[in-house]
């Protein structure tokens, strides 16, 4: 049947069947594009919330020190500066961090808090393949 067809016409419904597969790629790149808003959107309020965390955990970081600064000057005098004390500062400070007074308050497993999955980007989509050519 295309062989009975005018080269005119073939050259049109050749046009027509591109002009469909680009629609159809244009489709698929916007929903690609909704979905990195989506990621972004996603992304941008996990940082807002990491932010936040962050501060409240330099805070209590903050007074930790100061309460463990007061502890070892409020020692009588019986802390030392010799070599082998200060080799084990990090040792030190993390027996401190593990009885300290922050342990337990902040909830992790909370589920309002845990991160949500981003939305799926295809990687076979045919807009992808466009990409990788150029």
């Amino acid at each position: 049947m295309w062989n009975g067809l005018r080269p005119s016409s073939q050259k049109v419904l050749s046009l027509v069947a591109e002009l469909k597969t680009l629609q159809k790629n244009n489709e698929t790149l916007e929903k690609d594009k909704e979905h990195l808003r989506i990621n972004l959107l996603s992304a941008e309020e996990e940082v807002k919330m990491l932010f936040e965390e962050n501060k409240v955990l330099d805070e209590a970081n903050k007074r930790l020190l100061k309460q463990y600064h007061k502890q070892r000057s409020g020692s009588g005098g019986k802390h030392t500066d010799n070599a082998s004390t200060k080799s084990n500062k990090r040792k030190s400070s993390s027996k401190m961090m593990s009885g300290s007074p922050i342990q337990g308050k902040i909830d992790f497993s909370d589920q309002e808090s845990a991160r949500q999955p981003l939305s799926p980007l295809r990687c076979n989509s045919p807009n992808s393949r466009l990409h990788k050519k150029q």
